[in-house]
């Protein structure tokens, strides 16, 4: 009499691609961390920009503008009462220009700080605002 036996490979249940794929998460977790990681950075770096240029827009509206219209002002009442010259007056004037230049600087460096903030949420943050009220 002859025995036939068959061998059952329950030793061997697929572990190299069961090891592939343990691999493959754990790649797959550390690539996430690491993207968490460099969006936390990028939304910290975006919040800071919007607030340093928002509180720069702000002191050029609040503060500073109105110093140097108030300044204008009494610059054109000299010349008026003849206690200064034309040429004061437009430098005076030429001083005004350049900060109010200045502060559109300043609103236009807030809106391009708001976009890349905007950009790194995914969320137009005006609209958000809006829908807020």
């Amino acid at each position: 009499m002859g025995v036939v036996s068959i061998p059952i490979p329950s030793f061997q249940r697929n572990q190299g691609d069961r090891a592939r794929a343990r691999a493959d998460v754990t790649v797959a977790e550390a690539e996430l961390e690491a993207s968490r990681r460099l969006l936390d950075g990028e939304l910290a770096a975006a919040r800071s920009e919007v607030a340093a240029a928002a509180a720069r827009a702000r002191a050029y509206g609040t503060e500073i503008l109105p110093l140097f219209e108030e300044s204008l002002a009494l610059l054109q009442r000299s010349f008026e009462l003849g206690e200064i010259d034309l040429l004061a007056l437009a430098i005076g004037r030429e001083r005004l220009l350049r900060i109010q230049s200045d502060a559109l600087g300043a609103q236009q460096d807030y809106f391009v700080a708001l976009a890349r903030l905007e950009r790194v949420v995914g969320v137009d943050l005006r609209d958000h605002e809006e829908s807020t009220r």
